[in-house]
């Protein structure tokens, strides 16, 4: 096992919480501080009952130096908004050492907007969660034009030794690639449920047990390459029509390129390997087990209720 690190989770409300039970699961020791003191007094109190065989791992800390002292990485997951992360990022620029990597748990914000600037810009960059990322393991990486190659490279490492899943957004974009992504199926939802197409119930219905479960399988451009014997050059071919309809159904305004087609396919390609009926099969094999998982917790559901 590699050696514990000692990381800072600044901001301990739920996302703050989530981060600090993440790092811990994966071994590391975790110094929590909030702005309250009672709020990270509170979460260090439940973490050690949640995790009473890591209980050790969590200190409190009065002061944002003390939570800084000798920490390797920072995780700040304060309020969203710009002025009180800002304000924030100065705090901890003032006590920094001259090593520790920063990330921010913002969910829209721009790190540029924020985090550029100061003595530890080129160690800083947005490190976004999925909530609760101690169950969900998705975080989109989002340097600033000052945070530094080394910097990319190393909390990268960080995130995969804590078994998360990073991804890098490779330009600022307000509300990065999850939130877009979500926001687009929301407003859809939204319209949907208005204007009497479907029940709310039956509509998450369409996502637990539909594009949900298959997307936690394979997301939507490799389902779309696992459609067509082709791949997904093949697929888009066959189906360009029916998704430049959808997208006009929707008001979306986004086109069909052929060249965003071409790159596609290629990327496919190349993540899946020289096998891919093997990872057809895989996903299949998922898709089983993620049923199986899903029957079983509702007929539990139902003999509790019974």
């Amino acid at each position: 096992m590699p050696e514990p690190l000692k990381i800072a989770c600044i901001g301990t409300g739920t996302v703050g919480r989530s981060w600090a039970r993440a790092f811990a699961e994966a071994g590391h020791c975790v110094t929590l501080h909030d702005a309250n003191g009672g709020v990270a007094r509170e979460a260090v109190r439940l973490l050690q009952a949640e995790l009473p065989h890591r209980a050790a791992a969590f200190t409190c800390a009065a002061s944002l130096e003390a939570a800084l002292q000798g920490a390797c990485y920072v995780q700040e997951s304060g309020p969203e908004s710009l002025a009180i992360k800002r304000n924030l990022f100065e705090a901890m620029n003032a006590v920094a050492g001259p090593e520790t990597l920063f990330g921010s748990s913002t969910s829209t914000l721009p790190g540029s907007s924020f985090l550029c600037g100061l003595h530890i810009s080129a160690r800083s960059l947005v490190v976004h969660p999925t909530n609760p990322p101690h169950l969900v393991p998705l975080v989109e990486l989002c340097r600033t034009g000052e945070t530094s190659d080394e910097t990319l490279d190393a909390v990268r490492a960080i995130m995969r030794g804590c078994g998360q899943t990073p991804v890098e957004i490779r330009k600022e974009i307000f509300g990065f690639a999850l939130n877009r992504l979500q926001a687009a199926l929301v407003a859809e939802a939204l319209r949907l449920v208005s204007d009497g197409v479907i029940s709310p119930t039956d509509l998450d219905k369409v996502v637990t047990d539909g594009l949900g479960l298959r997307w936690a399988a394979s997301g939507p451009f490799e389902t779309g390459h696992f459609n067509a014997p082709g791949g997904y050059a093949e697929y888009m071919g066959k189906f360009r029509s029916v998704w430049a309809a959808l997208f006009d159904a929707i008001g979306a305004s986004c086109g069909i390129d052929e060249d965003l087609v071409r790159r596609i396919d290629g990327d496919l390609r190349g993540s899946l390997g020289q096998q891919p009926d093997r990872a057809l099969a895989a996903r299949d094999d998922l898709l089983r087990a993620l049923r199986a998982v899903q029957r079983n917790t509702k007929d539990s559901e139902g003999d509790e209720v019974a």
